[in-house]
């Protein structure tokens, strides 16, 4: 079987014009904890926790829900459009106007049946869950624990997604997540999300490498073994996740060329680039 990433580069268009021309309609944002660790890639059937490890940084997930843990590409979409809109409310109660298939038209999603079953299960798992962030250096700890959703009322059919409901879909956020989101999100590029949102691998790179480059200022090499405890959820060995990570950078990187890095069989060296999102972009630069 041939490599997926490879695939999602043949997809690629060649984005430099576009990406000249960035403003603030292209923002959306992530919670920093999501970049620096991320959810699982693939289904962990039973499992009700899930770890990651960055540096000193240490990520939990802890499912509430009885289908078990979010994972793929839809938790991480309607976690982006989450945090967009507690950021641009400023408020803990979010309500989501329109129709469910609205709803997934506007994150330029797929609106067959599939799809609106599983995006309505990975949103359900998402809002159920709990994070625990631990930051663990020599002489100090931090451990802080949010749910993301105090309470959730989807009101979203996949039988009928066209319909109105007499009821609106909101959420309250809990609000160490509420204030986590606030101090600690990170800007990305919608029309990069949107050139890789198939593969969550990529996304996670993409969102780990633009965070990374706002402050990179000499090059730093990351040895694949800690690359692989951060992204390499699927793989017990080190060579065969290698392998994977290789052609989906090289998709990231034809989605964003501005980033610069090296890989070789000691790592991934990352060498000071542009972020994808400029920060005269940003509200407060």
């Amino acid at each position: 079987m041939g490599n997926p990433g490879l695939g999602l580069i043949k997809k690629l268009t060649d984005l430099d014009t576009l990406l000249s021309t960035a403003d603030t309609d292209d923002l959306t944002f992530l919670p920093r904890s999501l970049v620096m660790a991320t959810l699982p890639h693939s289904n962990q059937g039973s499992k009700i926790v899930w770890e990651r490890r960055s540096g000193n940084f240490v990520l939990k997930v802890l499912s509430a829900h009885d289908h078990g843990l979010p994972y793929g590409t839809y938790p991480r979409l309607f976690a982006m459009w989450l945090t967009n809109e507690i950021l641009r409310t400023g408020k803990k109660h979010i309500e989501l106007e329109g129709s469910y298939y609205a709803f997934l038209q506007a994150l330029h999603l797929d609106t067959n049946g599939g799809v609106r079953r599983r995006f309505k299960d990975q949103v359900d798992r998402l809002l159920s869950s709990a994070i625990s962030l631990d930051v663990q250096i020599p002489g100090h700890s931090k451990h802080q624990m949010a749910i993301i959703a105090d309470e959730k009322n989807l009101w979203w059919d996949p039988k009928h997604p066209h319909d109105q409901t007499l009821w609106k879909t909101d959420i309250r956020v809990n609000e160490a997540f509420y204030n986590h989101v606030m101090q600690c999100s990170v800007p990305l590029d919608i029309r990069i999300v949107n050139a890789l949102k198939k593969s969550p691998l990529a996304l996670d790179l993409y969102a780990w490498m633009t965070y990374r480059y706002f402050y990179l200022k000499k090059e730093t090499l990351i040895p694949w073994r800690l690359l692989s405890h951060q992204f390499g959820s699927d793989y017990t060995r080190v060579r065969d996740f290698k392998e994977k990570l290789k052609a989906y950078l090289v998709a990231v990187h034809t989605a964003y060329p501005a980033a610069r890095f090296d890989m070789d069989d000691r790592g991934l060296t990352l060498k000071p680039s542009p972020p994808s999102i400029q920060p005269k972009l940003l509200p407060g630069w």
